[in-house]
């Protein structure tokens, strides 16, 4: 339920709040909840609103690839809990 409501909060950020802000809330997310995909949304809607350097086919895509590498790197640097249950 906390993913849930995070990932609503996250694109109603990403809508709302400076671009700062909701790469921060993103990344925070990233490091809190094991595979949040919804990053990669939240880099669409602010490639969409605010634009970026990196186009393809006449689409803006700096931050959803920043946060897609992100979401991949962080991921796999955090260490996998499910190996330290006994």
């Amino acid at each position: 339920m906390k993913r849930v409501l995070y990932g609503v909060a996250l694109i109603v950020c990403a809508f709302v709040m400076p671009w700062w802000i909701s790469i921060l809330f993103s990344l925070i997310g990233i490091l809190y909840f094991p595979h949040l995909y919804e990053v990669i949304f939240v880099g669409l809607i602010i490639d969409m609103l605010y634009g970026g350097t990196i186009v393809v086919h006449g689409v803006t895509i700096m931050f959803t690839i920043a946060l897609t590498i992100s979401l991949y790197v962080l991921t796999n640097l955090k260490p996998s809990t499910k190996y330290y249950c006994r």
